[in-house]
């Protein structure tokens, strides 16, 4: 997902969007399972949602939206058309008509907020909505290349990226680069409000570790 956010942000509201799309017009007018009852239909439209959003979560990120998309603006096509490809009830139609108009008039919106998000998101801004993904962690690197200018970018990734170990990474640079008391002040408050969060033991005891040695680390 997060690499497909780096050019289509935000990458959760477009698989939303596809999800929504495809199970409103099966609902109306089933592609797959036309003999099937509605209760049946829904629940099989549930699970393939369900399983859509496991894929993507583990490897293919959208790629099962896009594919969902596809036959939603398919039978959407087919309702605007003259010639009529599908036998449906002209209400249905109807419906599978508005309904298409509409998701296409969100997908105009999102792609304008993609474009508006590509040209005002910073790398900070990346890296705290992502945490330890690849993409995120080259990001990270760029950052580190950039020091000390980067080290405001560090503030900002312990402040925003909540219960993720990429804080933990951020403290380190951090640490590295500062010494000043509202600094060790700073990582003080984001650790006691991670502790009562419920956040990681392993990264609530690695910040206090840095807390602790806070500007006596040896630069890397």
């Amino acid at each position: 997902m997060a690499y497909f956010d780096k050019f289509i942000p935000p990458v959760r509201n477009w698989c939303f969007l596809g999800a929504i799309w495809f199970f409103l017009a099966n609902l109306i007018s089933p592609m797959f399972l036309k003999n099937s009852g509605f209760l049946l239909r829904f629940f099989l439209l549930v699970i393939l949602l369900f399983l859509s959003f496991v894929l993507g979560a583990v490897f293919l990120g959208p790629i099962p939206f896009i594919i969902l998309c596809i036959f939603s603006f398919r039978q959407f096509l087919c309702s605007v058309s003259l010639k009529k490809c599908v036998s449906v009830e002209p209400g249905r139609l109807n419906a599978i008509r508005y309904l298409g108009f509409t998701a296409v008039f969100f997908m105009f919106m999102f792609f304008v907020f993609s474009v508006y998000i590509n040209l005002n998101r910073s790398d900070k801004e990346y890296i705290a909505g992502w945490g330890m993904v690849a993409p995120s962690r080259s990001k990270f690197e760029k950052l580190r290349e950039r020091e000390p200018a980067s080290i405001d970018d560090y503030r900002y990734i312990i402040e925003n990226a909540s219960c993720d170990y990429i804080v933990v990474l951020a403290a380190e640079r951090l640490s590295y680069l500062s010494n000043l008391k509202e600094d060790r002040i700073f990582l003080r408050n984001i650790r006691q409000r991670l502790e009562s969060e419920k956040c990681s033991k392993n990264i609530v005891d690695k910040l206090a570790g840095i807390e602790e040695n806070f500007g006596k680390l040896k630069r890397e």
